[in-house]
């Protein structure tokens, strides 16, 4: 009995880890299925599914730019109760199409990225985890080089039941202009002679970045603007504003070489291993530049912070900052940076401000009220000397400004002295960096408290500026109140150089205010010979629409040499609108954007939208005619529809 009692036992136990055994291994074989669903994204335009004759996964980007980059999305969706794994995506290179045609692959397909979902803006690298239930984003990049059709067949592979899914994507790559890099710093802007020498496509900057003198042990930094000066149309057929049509002519900061691991923004192999020299903050390595457009809320530039820490023996320290991109013709730019480390002085440059009790104060500026068309009070009386000496010089400089602004225009008052105030011509950013020297003629460095940084904004609800890059040619700014029936150049509804200067005013667009006041406009000057700015502004619109134009004036200037104009249009103090065109003729004017106010229903100032001038010409903004100068009078002269 004993021996059945223990045989019953030995089976009872034998089964027990028999069914143990079966239900792990069931539960890790068989007992769950792993299933991954993989379709492509229909809610993002220029993809598109499938045929229903076309079983395979695919996403066609359509026509894709040159020097741009589109990307195919992919929803994952896991209905598993476990969670998948995404290993790898891997591109295959000996694939054939199903006519035998071998699929395109290699450098022009990116690496595969994921995002949680579509408003993450964010890409991530491989491997990924999909949760029970969860679903995510597969991207697949697109940046052509080459005109032409291209396709892919991406391997997805995974820990699901079935390990391989085949992924397709069709582009076709489209040339609509190239990416145009700019570098500026310490008011240099290259590359271009002399300030840069250039050759096989690498250009070496010929003025040093100098941090001047820092202390022992302190810091010093400096700023690298690196700017797309690329003017390509957008891409026809996309929304304007979208992400496709602001990916033309990207300036992709990263390596052109086959080591991935090379960053595009990097300090030049063996002049930094000291590591005295640093890039602030978050600066990536490897990052894209798209051409300015404020519709796409695209600055076009991105500004380097290099940072220096100097150690506490004075000598001079040099590096090398290289900038790799795909722009086609300055492919690498060499900057050169130097510092010195020293028991220097320190400036300390900054707003001479009001005093806020009294708002009174010998030459000073509010803070909160800095705007264009008005003097900044600096002042440099809080520098010093930690080793005793005296300082006896004082130097003041615009080392960063607004595209457009002419340097003589700042009109500066006390340069070299300790108080200083200089004119601000036009809106946007200016960096202002001191200099003090002591009484051994050592100088200050380029140190943080060194530099001023104004912003200055129109406090005018609509402010309209015009700037052109012709030094002598003459170009003139144009606003018309086209709702009250106004057209180009009649006596009263349009305001320009001949009627509504500061000095002479004479329109009156509301009777309820003095020309130039309230709802009526003002121009601020006629800038006959130099490169603006014009500007024209209404302190509080009234509802209505206005027009704006720019006129290429034949009476001034030397001749009809091609110039580019730039028209920014503020409302409420934030820009709306910048667009650029090149005039090649005398007496073309350029219709360019509508501004309509609206009432506010809250009893406020009201809101601005603008619009673009309808354009005959595709991916043009505007619309340009010949004017015949005789008709410009009286009600003024019919732009051609």
């Amino acid at each position: 009995m004993k021996k059945i009692l223990n045989h019953a036992g030995l089976l009872a136990s034998a089964t027990l880890l028999a069914l143990m055994t079966t239900s792990c291994a069931e539960e890790e074989l068989v007992g769950v299925v792993k299933v991954l669903t993989i379709e492509p994204y229909e809610e993002v335009e220029g993809t598109y599914l499938s045929t229903s004759t076309d079983p395979d996964l695919r996403v066609n980007l359509g026509e894709v730019p040159v020097y741009g980059v589109k990307k195919a999305l992919f929803k994952v969706t896991n209905p598993s109760t476990v969670t998948i794994r995404i290993n790898s995506i891997e591109y295959d290179t000996e694939s054939v199409d199903e006519e035998g045609n071998p699929l395109t692959a290699g450098s022009l397909w990116g690496t595969p990225t994921y995002r949680r979902n579509l408003s993450d803006t964010s890409s991530y690298t491989l491997p990924f985890d999909v949760a029970p239930g969860d679903e995510k984003l597969i991207e697949i990049p697109y940046a052509p080089e080459l005109e032409g059709l291209a396709r892919v067949k991406a391997v997805v592979n995974s820990n699901a039941s079935s390990p391989f899914t085949y992924l397709y994507v069709d582009a076709e790559g489209k040339y609509y202009g190239q990416p145009d890099i700019e570098v500026e710093y310490n008011g240099i802007v290259s590359p271009s002679e002399p300030e840069s020498y250039c050759a096989g496509g690498t250009c070496t900057m010929t003025q040093a970045v100098d941090f001047g003198n820092i202390g022992l042990t302190a810091e010093g930094t400096a700023r690298i603007t690196l700017r797309n000066t690329a003017t390509c149309q957008r891409i026809p057929g996309t929304e304007e504003g979208s992400v496709e049509a602001c990916a033309s002519c990207n300036l992709q900061v990263r390596t052109n070489g086959d080591d991935a691991a090379i960053s595009g923004l990097r300090f030049k192999e063996g002049t930094n291993d000291d590591g005295f020299f640093e890039f602030v903050g978050s600066t990536p390595s490897v990052f894209d530049i798209p051409q300015s457009d404020v519709e796409c809320n695209q600055s076009g530039e991105v500004r380097v912070i290099v940072n220096f820490t100097a150690p506490d023996t004075e000598g001079l320290f040099e590096t090398v900052v290289v900038v790799e991109s795909n722009d086609p013709d300055e492919a690498l730019i060499e900057i050169p940076i130097k510092a010195f480390a020293r028991n220097a002085l320190v400036a300390v440059g900054e707003v001479r401000l009001c005093d806020p009790v009294t708002g009174v104060l010998n030459e000073c500026s509010y803070e909160d009220e800095i705007e264009p068309l008005n003097r900044v009070f600096l002042t440099g009386e809080n520098s010093y000397d930690p080793s005793g000496g005296t300082i006896v010089s004082y130097a003041w400089e615009v080392i960063q400004a607004p595209q457009g602004v002419n340097p003589s225009d700042y009109d500066w008052a006390g340069q070299n002295s300790q108080r200083s105030s200089f004119f601000i011509p036009i809106a946007g950013e200016y960096v202002i960096r001191l200099t003090v020297t002591n009484d051994s003629n050592i100088e200050s460095g380029d140190t943080e408290t060194a530099r001023v940084v104004i912003r200055a904004i129109p406090s005018e609800l609509l402010h309209v500026q015009l700037v052109w890059d012709h030094p002598s040619n003459d170009q003139d700014l144009h606003l018309v109140h086209v709702s009250a029936g106004g057209k180009y150049c009649s006596s009263n509804l349009d305001c320009y150089f001949a009627n509504c200067k500061l000095s002479y005013n004479n329109v009156q667009w509301f009777a309820t205010h003095q020309p130039g006041l309230g709802p009526n406009p003002s121009l601020d000057r006629d800038d006959t010979n130099g490169i603006g700015p014009e500007n024209i502004n209404i302190e509080e619109p009234q509802p209505g629409t206005y027009r704006t134009f720019v006129h290429y004036y034949p009476g001034f200037g030397g001749g009809a040499a091609p110039t580019q104009n730039t028209l920014r249009i503020y409302l409420n103090g934030t820009l709306a609108f910048e667009e650029s065109r090149v005039l090649t003729a005398q007496e073309q004017v350029w219709a360019v954007a509508d501004v309509t106010w609206y009432a506010d229903p809250n009893g406020g100032p009201g809101y601005g939208q603008v619009n673009p001038y309808p354009s005959p010409t595709p991916n043009q903004i505007g619309a340009i005619a010949i004017r015949d100068g005789s008709s410009c009078s009286g009600d003024g002269w019919d732009f051609p529809n």
